[in-house]
């Protein structure tokens, strides 16, 4: 068995492919196998995928009979899994070449069930914007409904110490499935930690499901309310702090979409 498993859904995106794989097979940390799930792409993601299995006894190709979308796919590889601790990289995103060995080893080290770290985001053409995302130092279930900076491809988890995430699949036009999973999983009692290290790179494109903004805070919003029932003067002092911290976050890293705008930064 690996010791850490990648869980990657994938759906039309042949265009990221190559340095996906490029930055997986690039860690230090070589103790890995890579789920990979296709949503039913239309493009020539699966054949990709396969091909590289093919050369890579690590790479594990999974093709969904239906398109269920990214939370769907995720609790596939999840249930697919066989590592000690789990991880999450989305087909666009890339991390440092030492992020499995630091984090990793960082849990072992100091008994940590679930952690994430700090992240850059980066252009649609590679390119770096802003400065260091950090989250706080350390995560409990109020935490988390006040607070932003903690991204999906920075989580891990030691499934023996800490429940594994499961992404809620009837979202509706909701789009913040991570967030509901880390909190069912903190609600239990678990404190996750920040290892204060950058080791990841979050890709800011404007067609994202992410990149809109005022949906995701209107799905933060109706989860706090409508999902985990918090009554209404907690859930507004919540989803303000959660925005305010969302917008200085937002300004820090300077999301940009257009070569004309990296060229002028």
């Amino acid at each position: 068995m690996a010791l850490v498993s990648i869980i990657t859904p994938v759906f039309n995106a042949e265009k990221w492919l190559p340095g996906l794989f490029a930055t997986v097979q690039a860690q230090s940390m070589h103790d890995w196998e890579h789920i990979l799930i296709d949503d039913c792409s239309g493009d020539d993601s699966l054949n990709i995928m396969r091909s590289y299995a093919a050369s890579d006894s690590r790479i594990r190709v999974i093709a969904s009979d239906q398109n269920g979308g990214p939370a769907r796919a995720r609790n596939i590889g999840i249930r697919e899994s066989r590592g000690r601790f789990l991880t999450f990289l989305d087909a666009d995103d890339e991390w440092i070449s030492t992020k499995l060995e630091k984090q990793i080893g960082w849990m072992q080290q100091n008994h940590v069930g679930m952690s994430y770290h700090d992240y850059r985001h980066m252009s649609e053409q590679g390119d770096l914007i802003g400065k260091v995302v950090s989250g706080p130092d350390s995560l409990d279930w109020p935490t988390l409904h006040k607070r932003r900076g903690v991204g999906c491809l920075t989580m891990a988890f030691d499934r023996r110490s800490c429940p594994l995430p499961v992404f809620s699949e009837d979202m509706g036009k909701l789009i913040a499935e991570d967030f509901l999973a880390w909190a069912d999983i903190l609600a239990k009692g678990v404190i996750a930690r920040r290892l204060p290290l950058d080791l990841a790179r979050y890709r800011v494109m404007a067609s994202s499901r992410s990149g809109r903004k005022w949906d995701a805070a209107k799905s933060v919003w109706s989860i706090y309310r409508n999902i985990e029932k918090i009554p209404p003067a907690l859930a507004m002092w919540y989803w303000a702090s959660y925005v305010i911290d969302a917008y200085r976050i937002h300004k820090r890293a300077k999301p940009i979409y257009s070569t004309k705008s990296i060229a002028k930064l």
